[in-house]
């Protein structure tokens, strides 16, 4: 792999003595110690990633990149770790240069091997006194090992050399494991070889592949997860979100409900020495946040081409859509929505829908969603092994076995999910439901008003959420909630107040009590004294929108007009530049050149926004309810920095040449670029 080393250009005078920094000989064996053994903080791992990514080097760099390595983990039989590849093998001058030397390597020159640094060839010195190298090359075999001597050192010595077929190329690293380690070996290596592509020979199961199907060029989206994974040539790494969660295009919410695996080109992000984690440049940022936008685009694209095909059935179109629904990114539309509501001309006479001990008002679409049809009625309801998710069909005739079937058929068909599963009851596995004769009732099965229970928003079951009421009396100061199966009816509660109390503590407000008013179908509520909460978090949220709080998203406008035309690919974040370039800037154009006024305006703006110490997903819940508000925060400054910047490139032309962002003036070049626009101001 390519380093991304920086080039120094050094102008001196004056100096009248100088030295070049280097590395003592005799401090040479404690450096080397610190390379092998201190640099890694996962020994076991540093192994396998470091011998396994060059065995994948070699087939690469001899065009067998479909050809697996071959890995033999150690066994309570065989202790022994060995990793082969079938490359070109090393010549004997090779071997000593490779291996003896740190910081020597042959993977500078591309990017087509993973390799760089010129450490990992030692690596089995951070775990062992010693390592076996067998090498196939120029129809030679030869056993080298590699040992620590009293110099500390280490010392690599040639073992045994015969002549073998020609065929026979590649090496093998050999190291022995202490049995306690057999166990961690096994369990590092499913993790680290299940990115490989191809997977390894290897004499351990891992974990399952992902399915083609769900593969995408960018990576892979995994909605019941929430870790993500950087993949570049055939090493993973951990990605830390938070070094860029303010720098994508999708608000923090979004980002945390799901994980994934982004694939990476080699030299596309930078790593650390010890290759355990990524380096957090301004450059692996930008391609992290590329990336992730990238993925989540293809994502939604590839999800939405699968739903609007005709090879799914209904159901599993909806549950599909479900994952969207997960990552925030769902559109609107029917075929979107959590649940579907079966209407009034829905309900059969043929049988009555229940989920729980409420009669069924939706359909949850969930994966563990199913129809269950009630075909045994000898045996009690509650000894069978019913489901959160079961809905259970209930006939009116216990005899019309078909018409029940054709009837629920007919209200899939009505509902538009096809493909439900649909199972009898009889099919589910039962026992006598023991009973307590001293265990109290539930007094929440038996009440009907409730009050809630702050601080639990999400927790199962909701009932938890709620407390029973049975002495206090409504009022029509009361703030509400019809509950259904203890959730609101016609829009997320728990949703809306988690939102509404992260609002209330940025602008130290109080949230009021709720309660609650269950509705069934016996007993159907619709309205109670007071004002629903829905209608007091509309009018909360509305009394927020103050001067002040519009002056926060004017300026927060304005800073996404200036990411918009100046900081072109780096997600959504602010336009930033240091102090120090902004005084560069100021002392070769002066104060009252345009683009010193303009980097100045856009540091001001940044700075007073940041003063506010708004967190990000706050800002975009003030724009919602901005936006619902009909609160117009629609800029002519937007305008403004839009002419401003095309004025720029049509004064300054060489500006078209900066790909990326017009930062890069500050990066690269600066002084050039100080003297361009100075010699084209004097020319204008």
């Amino acid at each position: 792999m390519i380093p991304n080393a920086k080039q120094h250009r050094v102008i001196m005078s004056g100096a009248t003595e100088s030295a070049q920094f280097g590395i003592s000989a005799e401090d040479s064996a404690h450096i080397m110690t610190i390379l092998r053994d201190t640099l890694y903080s996962d020994k076991i791992l540093a192994v396998l990633r470091e011998y396994s990514a060059n065995a994948w080097d070699a087939h690469r760099e001899v065009g067998k990149g479909d050809v697996p390595i071959k890995v033999t983990l150690p066994t309570d039989l065989e202790p022994t770790l060995k990793i082969r590849d079938y490359g070109t093998g090393l010549s004997p001058d090779a071997v000593f240069r490779v291996f003896t030397q740190y910081g020597k390597s042959t993977k500078r020159d591309d990017n087509k091997a993973v390799g760089m640094l010129g450490i990992g060839s030692k690596s089995g010195f951070s775990y062992a006194d010693a390592f076996t190298i067998t090498t196939w090359n120029g129809g030679q075999k030869y056993i080298y090992t590699a040992f620590l001597d009293e110099s500390n050192l280490g010392m690599l010595s040639l073992l045994h050399q015969e002549a073998c077929r020609g065929n026979d190329t590649g090496t093998e690293i050999t190291i022995a494991i202490q049995k306690k380690d057999i166990h961690l070996f096994h369990d590092t290596a499913r993790n680290l070889f299940q990115y490989f592509i191809p997977r390894p020979e290897i004499n351990i199961a891992l974990p399952l592949a992902i399915p083609n199907n769900e593969k995408l060029v960018h990576g892979i989206i995994r909605t019941d997860e929430t870790n993500w994974v950087a993949i570049m040539g055939c090493v993973p790494y951990r990605v830390d979100m938070d070094q860029i969660t303010e720098l994508v295009e999708y608000d923090g919410d979004t980002i945390s409900r799901f994980g994934g695996v982004l694939y990476f080109d080699i030299g596309t992000v930078e790593v650390n020495a010890s290759r355990e984690e990524l380096k957090y440049s301004d450059r692996t940022k930008k391609a992290l946040v590329q990336k992730f936008n990238d993925l989540v685009d293809e994502y939604v694209q590839h999800t939405l081409k699968i739903i609007h095909s005709s090879t799914e059935t209904s159901w599993e179109k909806r549950l599909r859509a479900q994952d969207l629904n997960k990552i925030g990114l769902a559109p609107d539309g029917d075929l979107f929505a959590k649940w579907v509501v079966i209407k009034e001309d829905f309900l059969r006479n043929e049988f009555k829908l229940w989920r729980g001990s409420e009669m069924a008002r939706t359909v949850n679409i969930n994966e563990k969603s199913r129809i269950v049809i009630q075909d045994d009625f000898k045996r009690s309801l509650g000894g069978f092994s019913l489901q959160e998710y079961d809905y259970l069909v209930r006939p009116t005739d216990k005899t019309k076995n078909q018409e029940t079937r054709d009837a629920v058929d007919a209200f899939i068909l009505d509902l538009d999910i096809q493909g439900i599963p649909v199972i009898n009851l009889s099919t589910l596995s039962w026992q006598p439901k023991r009973v307590n004769a001293h265990k109290e009732k539930n007094i929440k099965h038996h009440v009907k008003n409730f009050k809630f229970i702050p601080n639990t928003y999400y927790q199962k079951p909701y009932s938890q959420h709620w407390e029973a009421e049975t002495e206090r009396e409504a009022t029509d100061d009361d703030i509400y909630v019809i509950l259904q199966n203890f959730t609101s009816l016609n829009y997320s509660f728990f949703t809306l107040y988690s939102q509404d109390v992260k609002l209330a503590k940025v602008f130290n407000k109080t949230i009021p009590d709720v309660y609650g008013y269950k509705s069934t179908v016996a007993r159907p509520v619709n309205t109670a004294p007071g004002k629903s909460y829905n209608q007091w978090s509309e009018e909360f949220r509305q009394s927020l929108m103050t001067d002040e709080v519009v002056k926060i998203l004017v300026l927060e406008q304005q800073a996404q007009a200036m990411y918009r035309y100046f900081y072109k690919g780096y997600g959504n974040y602010y336009l930033n530049i240091s102090d120090t370039d902004l005084m560069a800037l100021n002392i070769s154009l002066g104060t009252d050149h345009p683009i010193s006024v303009f980097y100045s305006n856009a540091q001001k703006a940044k700075e007073e926004l940041h003063s506010r110490s708004l967190d990000k997903n706050i800002i975009i819940m003030l724009e919602e309810i901005a936006k619902k508000a009909n609160i117009s925060i629609a800029l002519d400054t937007a305008k403004d920095i839009k002419q401003t910047y095309q004025g720029f490139l049509d004064k300054y032309p060489l500006f078209s040449l900066i790909d990326e962002s017009l930062l890069q003036l500050f990066e690269y070049n600066r002084s050039k670029w100080f003297d361009y626009i100075k010699l084209v101001d004097k020319n204008s």
